[in-house]
């Protein structure tokens, strides 16, 4: 074909074998290849081509551990995708810069390429998702932070099953396999990294290939020979129905007083407390000797469901005692209630698309209210309250957001959700109604404008009409 095909024409089948080649593990051949076709797409300005060659060349770098010409690559195609919105190459190219980051354990670089990677990721397609996702898992691992890398690593394999690429696939079981790994969970790694082996056996190359095989020589050592056993993690959730459970295995408290003991250190986390005021708050009837043995014997079995091997309440992790003072400390455990105000936080440098991003996972996170099963304890109201303020907040947010950008659906959807866990609002009615308005969805308009009327003034007394009638007037015109 040389002889007789446009050059762009080769190049583009050159970038092809180079790919077969890379998967094939002969990364040498696709080194080549690729270096063959950005010679060609160079000189014709394809900017594409240009891109992800340079692109795949990076991930070649990357599996050889040469991280220099990696990084340097790299940031060469992103030169050509992202002034020219090619989203795939970018895409791609993100992922490998982040891998590289994380190959050298520089995790603060990395997490927020990550988080980029998925907000582009979001202008692909849903199949895109697995790497950042499986990247993510990676960094929480690094981290330590296991129980969170595992939700990550479900949500990743959600998106890989629906598109049935066995790479993809292959790839997140390999993720699963090195956390459960990682986790002392020897059965569930060596079973994830097999399942890996299966899905990736015809496309893995000698990297990958080398990196199972050593990973599974470790596994099947006695589990006294790997590493001295770390303290496991636990994961507490509270927004919805409360639950805890250390790696998938529940724990439930039976006791009454120490579940209502531990419900108050939740909602005062990392705050110091005087026993006394533990005591108003969790114990409020009963002599002051009564009470104080029944805090005690609450304490001592909470901290024994949670930390089954604990030999002293002075070395819990979760329970930190300073003379007459407590902390709860969730410093070494998932609260998803603190992941939804770190998702909810705004970030300094942060771009809109990846606000978004963190905004949409925040709301997945919230499943409800704040320990919603008990309504009549009086000390979670004030947490209760800030957390429902924050989800409402995002929500609104969310909403003008899809609606600024046309997608009316979305938009609607969103502000739907939020006259549902909240029909009170004054404002978001007329907010609402307004963009509808001004959209030309007026029986939308007029639907949500009676809505609004019946809660606010018939149930509230709060005067709506005129505001609304004032807005039909303004638009009509």
């Amino acid at each position: 074909m040389n002889q007789k095909q446009n050059p762009l024409t080769i190049a583009h089948y050159q970038h092809r074998l180079g790919t077969i080649q890379f998967y094939r593990g002969d990364l040498a051949q696709s080194e080549k290849l690729y270096l063959e076709s950005l010679e060609a797409s160079l000189s014709t300005n394809d900017y594409g081509l240009i891109a992800i060659n340079l692109s795949m060349l990076g991930q070649v770098y990357f599996f050889l551990h040469d991280f220099e010409r990696a990084f340097h690559i790299i940031k060469r195609s992103l030169s050509y995708s992202e002034p020219h919105g090619i989203s795939h190459c970018q895409m791609h190219s993100l992922w490998v810069l982040s891998e590289t980051y994380l190959a050298q354990n520089d995790l603060d670089k990395a997490e927020p390429i990550i988080w980029q990677t998925i907000t582009v990721s979001s202008q692909c397609d849903e199949a895109a998702k697995v790497f950042p996702y499986c990247s993510m898992v990676k960094l929480l691992r690094l981290r330590g932070k296991h129980a969170q890398a595992l939700e990550w690593a479900v949500d990743a394999l959600q998106h890989a099953d629906k598109f049935k690429i066995e790479p993809d696939i292959g790839w997140v079981y390999m993720q699963l396999g090195l956390t459960y790994f990682a986790n002392r969970q020897t059965q569930e790694a060596k079973t994830y990294l097999k399942k890996a082996e299966e899905k990736l056996k015809r496309q893995l190359h000698l990297y990958l290939n080398a990196e199972i095989e050593k990973l599974q020589s470790r596994n099947d050592e006695p589990s006294g020979k790997v590493l001295q056993r770390e303290p496991e993690v636990l994961t507490i959730r509270t927004l919805g129905p409360f639950a805890m459970a250390y790696g998938g295995q529940a724990i439930r408290i039976q006791r009454k007083s120490s579940l209502r003991l531990l419900l108050y250190f939740i909602a005062t986390r990392e705050r110091k407390l005087t026993r006394d005021s533990i005591l108003d708050q969790v114990f409020p009837a009963g002599s002051f000797q009564a009470i104080n043995n029944q805090f005690y014997v609450a304490l001592s079995t909470l901290s024994k469901a949670l930390e089954p091997m604990l030999r002293s309440g002075r070395q819990s992790r979760f329970f930190i005692q300073s003379g007459e003072h407590y902390t709860f400390s969730t410093k070494e455990l998932m609260l998803d209630a603190d992941r939804f105000l770190q998702l909810s936080a705004e970030q300094p440098n942060e771009g809109k698309a990846e606000r978004i991003e963190r905004l949409r996972q925040a709301e997945q996170l919230y499943c409800g209210d704040f320990l919603e099963e008990y309504p009549y304890e009086s000390y979670l109201e004030t947490e209760r309250e800030k957390l429902r303020r924050v989800y409402l907040k995002l929500m609104r947010e969310l909403a003008g957001y899809y609606w600024d950008c046309n997608d009316y659906p979305t938009g609607m959807n969103y502000y739907e959700k939020l006259l549902e866990k909240d029909p009170y609002l004054e404002n978001v009615y007329v907010e609402y109604v307004e963009r509808l308005l001004q959209a030309k969805f007026f029986s939308n308009a007029r639907e949500v404008s009676e809505r609004g009327v019946k809660y606010m003034e018939q149930e509230l007394g709060i005067p709506l009409q005129g505001s609304i009638d004032t807005l039909f007037r303004k638009y009509s015109l």
